[in-house]
């Protein structure tokens, strides 16, 4: 896989793989002590409709850091004007994701924000940024 920075926000990064012409975001996470290869293992395969799906998680353990690459989705605004019913959809997206995480995958998120739900181009919630600890 070729990186090719496109982007740049905070400690995240668009990226384009241009062996595939798909673009990514990887996130650049402060590298934890301790850090189980089950624990990453459990998060690239976490698979659910509402769950980001996590591609490669890159450890970088001279520089202290690692990072997670996740398919790209275009940010859209989901703090604008809703209607109840889109709401009540993405709360049960949010519920059925989190249940997944914690009952099947026995994952738990640890920053549930805005910044971390991104939409796909169906409007569906995702949830995203799982840190690695």
């Amino acid at each position: 896989m070729l990186i090719k920075k496109v982007h740049q926000l905070k400690r995240e990064y668009k990226v384009l793989d241009s062996e595939t012409n798909r673009f990514y975001t990887l996130r650049e996470i402060k590298f934890q002590k301790g850090l189980k290869e089950q624990h990453i293992a459990a998060l690239k395969n976490l698979s659910h409709p509402n769950v980001m799906p996590i591609s490669q998680v890159i450890l970088d353990p001279t520089r202290n850091l690692q990072y997670v690459l996740e398919v790209y989705h275009t940010r859209k605004d989901i703090t604008r004007r809703l209607t109840c019913i889109q709401l009540k959809t993405w709360f049960v997206q949010l519920i059925q994701a989190l249940s997944y995480c914690h009952e099947v995958a026995n994952i738990c998120h640890g920053d549930i924000s805005l910044d971390n739900l991104q939409l796909d181009q169906n409007d569906n919630l995702l949830l995203s940024n799982f840190n690695i600890s």
